[in-house]
């Protein structure tokens, strides 16, 4: 869209849920829906279900919200779109009880919905996740506490890094090393498409779907 666009020009360009699922899928991914390598198969469209996905190598589903301030959200995309060009058109900006009036929602479903753009706005990593040649690994930070060394070493607080090569660095603490604490990680800092390189440790190999390498 241009920067200046009245409402009449909203509503033509996002008369329908179906317009913004475009809008955002061509955005994300302008030379079309990622492929899962992990087996060298190609993602498809599930009809049923507008803006998901599916790889046909590994059968896992994707969305075109994934990793964007609209994951978890169960609101039209249309309702988040005229929300953003609210704030966007408004100068002195709106309050979350005139935005759940406009949209039809509650208030604090508003306020949600404002902390979470102005997040995006505010928060340039969030806009950008991490693409191309990702690593991934692990480390174990603490005290001299004694115990097992390497792996599950005790008295220590395990911390899973991804770096992007030439580019950002991504480090957060978990509380295991096992693929339901690595998994969301990966998928909430990583973009779909990007390849991931990591060891032979059996918690990334589960953690390689939805349409990383």
């Amino acid at each position: 869209m241009k920067d200046e666009v009245n409402i009449f020009e909203f509503a033509e360009t996002f008369p329908d849920e179906s317009a913004c699922i475009a809008f955002l899928e061509k955005s994300r991914w302008p030379d079309g829906i990622p492929v899962s390598s992990s087996g060298g198969g190609e993602a498809y469209r599930i009809g049923t279900r507008p803006g998901v996905y599916k790889c046909k190598r590994t059968l896992q589903n994707f969305s075109v919200r994934h990793g964007t301030i609209f994951e978890e959200s169960r609101l039209p995309l249309k309702k988040w779109f005229f929300a953003i060009f609210l704030l966007h058109s408004l100068k002195k900006g709106i309050s979350s009880i005139q935005l759940a009036k406009y949209l039809g929602v509650t208030q604090k479903t508003a306020w949600f919905m404002l902390q979470r753009i102005r997040y995006a706005v505010e928060h340039e990593a969030f806009k950008a996740p991490l693409n191309g040649i990702v690593e991934i690994d692990e480390t174990y930070i603490g005290g001299r506490r004694a115990g097992t060394r390497g792996r599950g070493a005790a008295g220590k607080t395990p911390v899973i890094g991804l770096l992007e090569r030439e580019g950002k660095v991504h480090c957060e603490a978990v509380a295991n090393v096992r693929t339901r604490s690595v998994a969301p990680i990966i998928r909430d800092n990583v973009r779909l498409g990007a390849t991931l390189m990591t060891d032979e440790f059996q918690i990334y190999g589960p953690a390689r779907f939805g349409g990383h390498r």
